[in-house]
């Protein structure tokens, strides 16, 4: 299912400014995504967690992540145009249509009331069983238990018409509005005017309150309380609705958007088709159980996230969608390095810099402050930088590529680059330390204390100790892994994060290791931070992770935020508690206040029985037999966070006194139960479980009674019928399974053999060109492997093989590979037609086959060429094998007609591999047959018929492979390559 997903919306200001976007993420949901329809009139939640979305065509049943269900007049409701939802007890939900009130119980109608009646608003009496107020058909209705709805008088009837709002509390007091005015019905049953001194455009009851707007002036009256007022936002807009947090934080639906009010700080927050919602007038807003917050409009269901992401991107000012280093440089001022500059953040302000232009495309990987306004750049593709803010750029370091940088406690400074660990000293000098490295690329660094760094490199962890690098636990622990950042706790927990491996938390002795197998969605992990809450956040491919108490919540695009991805990113916390995350394509805000996990306990779990796959009603006791031996427990819980895992124990009492491992299964399967009292019991947990925290607990008690097998009498019985019949049954029994075995195994014969034949002619014919009949690309790719491997176990044999203690000689074995294509091919086509080229091409492949061996390798390359592949021990065979190639073509006629003949020539390039004596991965086999096409052309720009072959000369990894083919007249010149043929001198361009 397709969503859509809005993200926070940010005002620039100014060329380099940028402000705070909205705070909540938001996921937005239309019919596509399963609503009956996008304009949204109602919102509620049932007793069990499901939100009830009423529409103008009926009402969706929300699961937290997808629409479930959909209800209309099929399922009894009077109307399809759904006005209002009241949630009742027990699986409840009043609702109030264009045609008519219902009551529904568990999502089937029991009630209507007032058919063919325009009901607005159901207003359910406490206490009185079916009774309750309605407002429609421009009249106030009582209904009492099942009775058709009554007419309530109000203030004569020239005034009926003008009641616009009513409200309900839970002592029965109804409040109406009407002509701006408030009216309250007493248990007189008069109406008395309720004094506002303002004049009243809205009203509506919550949480024991009731709120009244008008006149830009919210006020909330409490039973035995002053009247508190708060006044509306100027755009507020005419109000359409109102809810409540738990934290008595106001929500107002209104036609300028939905508005926000937090009673601490006094604040109003402003979300609007501008800045995230699909629709700025909101029809109706409600708050879950679990503070999720939900917003109706005319284009579909708006769904705001529990926790406060800030979230900025290049349009709000940050020098690349790739943020590659943060630094706190003052408090409350962030420094962001990007694949294109430095952003100053600052109060959620941000700015770039003027020295941006000479850092365009260099990759800030490293930010480290040397004092008051000065700094240290390190990039990736243009050396190291001190940076004053009032100067430009001065280069301390040329050509050295930068992946990670720290600055000690002894205020040295250290880098990461491609080439070794760098110390500098402040004062322009710098020190190269490759001696005791293991691999050259260093990715992470980290001090463990004063002295000690740890490093990460493209081949394991090392740990560097004043000046020298020594063993430890860790870095055989570890092993040779890609590591892509390392992190120092403050508790002194070591977190290091690897590619392929995910993440490892290293605690005093103990090595944790977290995948896919126990809780990531990518193995491959970026960074991680633990926090000063002692929360620990990571980035993975996929998500930003985080790790509390034994349970992972992840964050991405699906909850909200405006990406996922990592790649060599960066995080940080400032001395605020604030954090920081690069998170492409962009940087990622979380403030203190909003990380911290909010402790709402999961729902109790709706709880199930199936016993041999057939339900069993829970409204009396379950008694089940022996013979019913299959019992299925289902459950599921109701959860609109996203932010918070969930995952549900249980046991089986008293089978199990413990409580089982948290696990996402929503299920559990028993087999074979003795008889007994069994109680099942299942629980929530999102990370706040508590063993005795029985009110979470849901729980289904059941029997299992004695089986037959277990009574006195029946085994007399059985040992009766046992010896009577054990010889003949026994007879029988042998005699059909050797005859069942002759059949099956016959079967199983015939069937394999023929499998064998087809699979067997399936790859010939995979792996054949049929022209000629010589083997095609495919079968190179899959053969030349061998032939690879068996040059590296000859030039690096393995330490317990027989080749150990000695290697071979280059010219022991080594691959030719000739690439040879036929001269003035195109014009026997032209003149002959394509049936004579293919004889030509035919009568090539039968020349080729009787010069070579039969373990050499040809190949139909594609239309006239043609690869050669041989294996030999001598390296001058190469050149006399191309000739003796090219002669034996030269001299052949090719049928191509009844008496008639033509003649071809061929041109032919070869190389050999390994191409560099000794560094066998310096050139790949595909680059070589690369060489070998270029010198084919080579050969081709010669006069053709000729034969030329490359080798590689003193400087010839000097320079990047690409340039040796496309400038290969230049390399040939340099001596980086030598080229022979029978030619003296060889011309690399065409002469037209």
């Amino acid at each position: 299912m397709m969503r859509r997903i809005a993200f926070s919306g940010l005002l620039l200001l100014g060329m380099w400014t940028f402000i705070r976007g909205v705070q909540y993420p938001i996921i937005h949901y239309k019919t596509s995504d399963g609503l009956p329809q996008n304009y949204i009139t109602a919102l509620a939640q049932d007793s069990d967690g499901f939100i009830w979305v009423g529409t103008q065509s009926g009402i969706g049943i929300f699961d937290g992540n997808d629409f479930i269900r959909t209800l209309s007049t099929m399922e009894g409701l009077p109307g399809s145009y759904i006005n209002d939802l009241v949630a009742g007890p027990n699986n409840q939900m009043w609702v109030a249509t264009d045609e008519g009130a219902a009551l529904m119980q568990s999502m089937k109608t029991t009630h209507v009331w007032a058919r063919g009646t325009r009901i607005q608003r159901l207003f359910p009496v406490s206490g009185t069983g079916l009774g309750f107020f309605a407002l429609g058909g421009g009249r106030l209705l009582r209904v009492d238990d099942s009775q058709e709805p009554a007419t309530v008088g109000f203030l004569g009837n020239d005034k009926q018409q003008r009641i616009r709002h009513a409200a309900l509390d839970t002592r029965g007091t109804l409040t109406v509005l009407a002509n701006r005015q408030v009216y309250q019905l007493t248990s007189e049953g008069q109406w008395i005017p309720f004094d506002t001194n303002r004049a009243i455009d809205f009203l509506i009851y919550r949480q024991d309150k009731l709120y009244l707007a008008g006149e830009g002036v919210l006020s909330i009256a409490a039973p035995g309380e002053s009247i508190v007022s708060v006044n509306l936002p100027a755009a507020c807009g005419e109000m359409r609705d109102l809810d409540i947090d738990q934290g008595g934080g106001i929500w107002l639906g209104t036609d300028k958007g939905l508005f926000s009010y937090d009673p601490g700080p006094g604040d109003w927050q402003h979300f609007h088709a501008g800045n995230g919602l699909n629709y700025s007038r909101v029809n109706r807003v409600f708050v879950d159980r679990e503070h999720t917050v939900f917003a109706g409009t005319r284009y579909g269901l708006s769904f705001l996230s529990g926790i406060t992401f800030r979230m900025y991107s290049t349009d709000d000012g940050l020098p690349s969608e790739f943020i590659c280093s943060l630094l706190e440089d003052t408090p409350g001022t962030i420094l962001a390095g990007g694949y294109d500059g430095i952003s100053e953040i600052r109060n959620g302000r941000g700015r770039a810099f003027a020295v941006n232009r000479q850092l365009q495309n260099k990759q800030v990987r490293a930010l480290l402050k040397v004092g008051p306004r000065n700094y240290l750049v390190g990039t990736r593709y243009n050396g190291i930088f001190r940076w004053d803010r009032n100067q430009r750029l001065e280069l301390l370091l040329g050509d050295v590529r930068v992946l990670s940088a720290i600055r000690d406690s002894n205020s040295v400074f250290w880098f990461g680059t491609d080439n070794g660990l760098l110390r500098y000293d402040g004062h322009n000098s710098f020190q190269t330390i490759l001696e005791g490295l293991h691999h050259q690329r260093v990715w992470a660094m980290a001090e463990w204390s004063p002295g000690v760094l740890i490093l990460g490199t493209g081949n394991g962890l090392q740990v560097y100790s004043h000046g020298r690098f020594v063993s430890s636990d860790l870095e055989t622990r570890l092993g040779p892994i890609n590591i892509t950042d390392i992190h120092v706790a403050s508790s002194g927990e070591i977190l290091v994060s690897s590619v392929v491996h995910g993440l490892f938390i290293y605690r005093e002795t103990d090595l944790l290791n977290f995948t896919t197998r126990n809780g990531l969605l990518h193995n491959d992990v970026w960074y991680a931070l633990k926090d000063s809450q002692g929360q620990i956040w990571l980035n993975t491919s996929v998500s930003l992770d985080r790790y509390h108490n034994g349970y992972f919540s992840h964050f991405n695009k699906n909850t909200g935020l405006f990406g996922d991805e990592g790649f060599i990113h960066t995080t940080l916390e400032t001395s605020d508690g604030s954090l920081w995350f690069s998170v492409s394509p962009g940087l990622v805000e979380l403030p203190p206040s909003t990380r911290s996990l909010d402790p709402v306990p999961p729902r109790v779990p709706n709880l199930s029985i199936r016993v041999d796959d057939q339900p069993i009603p829970l409204d009396k006791p379950i008694q089940l037999s022996s013979r019913q031996n299959s019992v299925e427990f289902s459950f599921f819980t109701v959860s609109t966070r996203r932010d918070q895992p969930l995952y549900y124990r249980w046991r089986l009492l008293p089978r199990q006194q413990e409580w089982q491992p948290p696990s996402q299964k929503t299920s559990v399967h028993f087999l074979n139960l003795r008889e007994g009292l069994y109680t099942f019991e299942v629980m929530a947990d999102n990370g706040f479980f508590q063993e005795d925290s029985q009110k979470q607990c849901q729980r289904i008690s059941f029997e299992v009674t004695p089986p037959l097998w277990r009574q006195w009498w029946f085994w007399g019985l059985t040992a009766l019928a046992f010896f009577g019949l054990i010889r003949l049954a026994t007879f029988i029994r042998l005699r059909m399974l050797e005859t069942q075995k002759r059949k099956l195994e016959q079967r199983v014969y015939e069937h394999t053999s023929e499998l064998a034949r087809k699979n067997h002619e399936l790859v010939v014919l995979s792996i054949t060109d049929p022209l000629t009949g010589l083997k095609n690309r495919r079968y190179l790719n899959d053969r030349i492997g061998d032939d690879v491997h068996m040059i590296e176990r000859s030039l690096f044999p393995r330490k317990d093989s027989a080749a150990a203690g000695r290697r071979y000689r280059r010219e022991d074995l080594i691959l030719t590979f000739y690439v040879i294509d036929i001269d003035h091919f195109k014009s026997v086509n032209d003149i002959h037609g394509h049936t004579a080229g293919d004889r030509v091409l035919v009568g090539v492949a039968q020349a080729l086959r009787r010069e070579l061996r039969t373990s050499d390798i040809i190949i139909r390359w594609g239309g006239e060429e043609f690869l050669v592949v041989t294996r030999n021990k001598r390296a001058d065979n190469s050149y006399l094998l191309a000739e003796r190639l090219r002669k034996s073509i030269e001299s052949r006629a090719f049928h191509i007609s009844s008496g008639e003949t033509v003649r071809r020539t061929v041109s032919i390039g070869f190389a050999r591999y390994p191409f560099v004596q000794g560094n066998i991965r310096a050139v790949s086999w595909q680059q070589v047959i690369s060489l070998a096409d270029s010198a084919m052309y080579l050969a081709k720009l010669n006069g053709r018929n000729l034969s030329v072959g490359i080798d590689p000369g003193p400087g010839f990894t000097e320079v990047p492979f690409s340039q040796i083919i496309t400038r290969m007249d230049e390399q040939a010149a340099a001596g980086r390559i030598r080229l022979y043929s029978t030619r003296d001198e060889l011309q690399f361009h065409s002469h037209t």
